[in-house]
């Protein structure tokens, strides 16, 4: 086999080449790329050289498996170059962004999705109705989840609910432990391991818990939505009005997002259980949002505040 002539130098020519072609239009041969940015190459830090040294490792590993087509296609160099100009461009996206800890960048996408929602749809726009609105945390215990492929439900132990104001703190809450229907087959171990590490909420003969599913459902939706709200008739001028109409109708529920799925699940099968039908995302009793998305719009909401006051308060 003949000795390679690569090197993480050569694809930082190729790339020399490509943005003087598009910078001028000049077109220069892969040697005239290299003597003219070889000084460019030698001042090159080790991080700014480390993806040219990838894309050679990555075309070394090929060429000696396949030497033919690793020295005549260029089209593996270039796709190889965007995913890693995509994936540095990524890291260093998220490294700006205001996540609140590294284990929370998975959720990055839909803290957008949350935030525009809470900030262009629901939040009120007085900041004495923002700080009367009800803001609704709730939180489910479980057994265990079952996996993907028998399923992947949850079976569920406990729910509590809270209702918070920021004017008034915790006006409301409730607690009510949860019957599983069943356990399904070849999970009971994994529950008993799960409780006996967390909640330690008992799985059997536990007189608190309750399988009475309609009644919780209707205990929930009392405290979500207390009134019967007639729709408004100038719902589409006016964007306040609008916005409290949907509060009052379809509220939303606050939780940690690492508990995203787990909670939107549970709230699903609840109403699932309660009213015989699968509910979806128009004739689901709540919207879903994570806290921090809330809290950290609420942080952006105090920045932009001009009374002292306000500020405090919110």
């Amino acid at each position: 086999m003949p000795k390679p002539s690569r090197s993480a130098f050569y694809f930082y020519a190729l790339e020399y080449q490509r943005r003087i072609q598009r910078g001028n239009g000049q077109r220069l041969s892969i040697n005239e790329a290299i003597t003219a940015c070889y000084d460019e190459w030698k001042l090159l830090s080790e991080e700014e050289k480390s993806p040219f040294k990838i894309l050679y490792e990555d075309w070394r590993v090929h060429y000696r498996s396949d030497p033919e087509s690793a020295v005549s296609s260029s089209q593996r160099y270039l796709q190889a170059k965007k995913a890693i100009k995509q994936e540095i461009k990524t890291e260093k996206i998220l490294s700006e962004r205001d996540i609140p800890c590294e284990e929370l960048k998975i959720h990055y996408d839909r803290f957008s999705f949350e935030r525009d929602y809470l900030a262009f749809q629901y939040l009120p726009l007085d900041i004495n109705e923002l700080l009367t609105m009800p803001i609704y945390i709730i939180n489910f215990q479980t057994f265990c989840k079952v996996d993907e492929e028998d399923g992947g439900q949850y079976v569920p132990a406990e729910l509590c609910i809270l209702r918070y104001t920021l004017a008034d703190g915790p006006t409301t809450f409730r607690q009510a432990f949860i019957k599983p229907d069943k356990i399904p087959t070849g999970y009971m171990s994994a529950c008993l391991e799960h409780l006996k590490g967390t909640h330690e909420i008992p799985l059997k003969d536990f007189a608190e818990a309750t399988d009475n599913y309609k009644m919780l459902y209707q205990q929930l939706k009392s405290i979500l939505i207390p009134n019967a709200v007639t729709k408004p008739s100038n719902l589409s001028e006016d964007d306040r009005v609008r916005r409290r109409y949907l509060r009052s109708i379809q509220p939303c529920i606050f939780f940690p997002a690492v508990e995203y799925e787990q909670t939107s699940k549970l709230f699903d099968w609840l109403q699932e259980k309660a009213e015989g039908i699968k509910p979806n995302k128009d004739t689901r009793l709540v919207n879903f949002a994570s806290v921090e998305s809330l809290i950290m719009l609420l942080v952006e909401l105090k920045k932009q505040r001009i009374s002292r006051d306000d500020v405090n308060k919110t």
